[in-house]
């Protein structure tokens, strides 16, 4: 098993990019929705081997970079959907969005490749912790820059389940993916082809304080104080209607006349709040009066609609269009 892992470390060429394209995957396969955290250790760790000891700044850049693509382009699938709602207009965008958008996402980890080839001389024991660090460095500049695409964090692999979940309250979400980029890197120093002294023992501790967190987690659940607001009765509405049809201009209001009609079906127990789902109304809410009222008349007296609508910002200088804003909108009854 070492020495397989060892030739794969040590391999070149199109098959030293396709491990690193293969470890993206398996990145993407610990997040929601196949929540497979296990292998977090082979994906960070493997990636960690790669980045060891590069033979030049090129080559760690490039382990930076397939790791990147394969990770971003399983993760970020979706937008190819997305432009599928409108196929005829927006479908030939989608080789540009998804090859083009995700290669330059993995210019992230191409930072990442970097910064361990200018930490090539640090004491090996020392590496698991300026990689933990410098994965905290490139997901902060994802989440800020260029507006921020903070999309499957590193700590997104634990959302799958409750206990896994808790060492978010103490630690956030960076800093959790800090300590889950350390623990796996951690636990990869056995593999390495001089391994330093003492190496088990050291996997072997990264691994118990990674069970250590989730204890905690497990403590915290068995401990949690749960409250309830009294007298609310939640009714959450969900009309399923397609993309293409929510923001058809001669479709959208018969599709908001669905949510009011389901809102006003008759309950034992009369909703308090109903929940409409993101973009449920796809008009500007503050700009159509009569739709406001609509919604003002359809709600029970003391009802409360918490809705996703579109919002519109103050107009920027110099900009023909004010920025539209995906938002939750609260109405009662008073309007």
């Amino acid at each position: 098993m070492r020495a397989r892992i060892t030739s794969l470390v040590e391999s070149a060429g199109w098959k030293r990019r396709g491990f690193a394209f293969s470890l993206g995957v398996l990145l993407t396969l610990t997040m929601p929705p196949v929540g497979a955290w296990p292998l977090l250790f082979p994906a960070l760790g493997g990636l960690f081997l790669l980045l060891q000891q590069p033979a030049s700044f090129r080559r760690a850049a490039l382990d930076g970079f397939w790791f990147g693509f394969g990770f971003c382009l399983t993760s970020f699938y979706w937008i190819a959907i997305s432009l599928l709602v409108d196929a005829a207009q927006f479908g030939w965008l989608i080789p540009f969005a998804v090859f083009g958008l995700n290669a330059a996402l993995a210019l992230f980890w191409v930072l990442l490749g970097g910064a361990m080839f200018a930490a090539r001389h640090l004491p090996v024991c020392v590496k698991p912790v300026f990689f933990a660090v410098a994965w905290l460095g490139i997901e902060l500049l994802r989440s800020h820059i260029f507006t921020g695409f903070p999309w499957n964090l590193l700590a997104s692999a634990w959302a799958s389940y409750d206990i896994t979940l808790q060492p978010l309250y103490w630690l956030g979400a960076y800093g959790y993916g800090v300590l889950t980029a350390f623990f796996a890197a951690f636990a990869m120093l056995p593999l390495l082809p001089q391994p330093p002294a003492r190496a088990k023992l050291g996997a072997v501790c990264a691994v118990l304080a990674l069970v250590l967190a989730l204890g905690a987690g497990v403590w915290r659940l068995q401990h949690a104080h749960v409250e309830y607001a009294q007298g609310v009765q939640l009714r959450l509405v969900q009309a399923s209607i397609p993309q293409d049809l929510k923001w058809d201009p001669a479709k959208r209001a018969e599709g908001v006349q669905k949510y009011i009609s389901l809102s006003q079906q008759a309950a034992d127990v009369p909703p308090t709040h109903i929940i409409w789902p993101e973009s449920a109304v796809p008009y500007v809410l503050e700009e159509n009066t009569p739709l406001a009222d609509a919604l003002r008349e359809a709600l029970q007296p003391n009802a409360t609609l918490i809705t996703g609508s579109l919002r519109v910002g103050e107009r920027v200088a110099a900009t023909p269009m004010p920025p539209l804003y995906n938002s939750v909108q609260v109405m009662n009854a008073e309007g």
